[in-house]
């Protein structure tokens, strides 16, 4: 009989989480420089759902923002000053962390899964905070604000996209700059249809998030 464990986790209501995914993630960390940057770009240490990961990766976090080697000598020194080593489980649990991965290439992937999972329990924690917002004897404006806010909250860490190389920026910079010199016109994106926005922005463009905030009750919801 088959068993369905993400059926069996929506039931037990258990926040979402991939300890497997967390674990291939810090073992690739520690065997791959490369792969130190790769979950850098994606991952802070309030993204593992394990306490002993957050642990490991915020050592991890500690030796790359210091330009020191990453490995499991580097990170169980790094645990020890910070006296959490025996409370992640030692130096036989970070040489099983690398032991899970023989080799770091998919450790894009890893990252990405642990990345999902954590939006998931910070969209699980905005959803409680709105309900409880329910009930409260406020205006309701202002709650609507702040449930609003709660849930930009989780989509900004998402928003993040870390390090590019600069030249295919500049490139597609040079090539923008050129089409907007032909068009000639203000409105370099599509136009709102009010005025005084589209001279502060010039327009809506690509991949741009617009963000109208202003007091209760002055209005927002006309702009949608």
């Amino acid at each position: 009989m088959a068993i369905d464990y993400q059926e069996g986790r929506s039931q037990l209501r258990v926040p979402p989480s991939n300890l497997d995914a967390e674990e291939s993630v810090l073992g690739a960390a520690m065997i791959s420089a490369d792969a130190v940057n790769t979950v850098m770009d994606h991952l802070d240490p309030s993204d593992f759902y394990k306490p002993a990961h957050q642990l490991i990766f915020e050592a991890i976090a500690e030796l790359f923002d210091a330009n020191q080697p990453v490995d499991a000598i580097t990170v169980s020194d790094a645990l020890g000053r910070r006296e959490q080593l025996d409370r992640m489980g030692g130096i036989a649990y970070l040489a099983g962390l690398i032991d899970k991965v023989p080799t770091a290439s998919n450790v894009d992937y890893y990252a990405t899964i642990v990345e999902e999972n954590s939006q998931r329990r910070r969209l699980l924690e905005a959803s409680s905070a709105i309900g409880g917002l329910a009930f409260e004897d406020a205006d309701i404006a202002e709650v609507m604000d702040q449930a609003e806010q709660a849930i930009y909250k989780v989509a900004e860490k998402r928003m993040g996209e870390g390090l590019v190389p600069v030249s295919p920026l500049i490139n597609s910079t040079l090539e923008k700059i050129e089409e907007l010199g032909v068009r000639g016109s203000d409105i370099t994106g599509v136009p709102t249809g009010f005025k005084d926005l589209d001279r502060k922005l010039a327009g809506l463009h690509p991949a741009n998030l617009v963000v109208i905030a202003a007091r209760p009750s002055m209005g927002k919801c006309l702009t949608g």
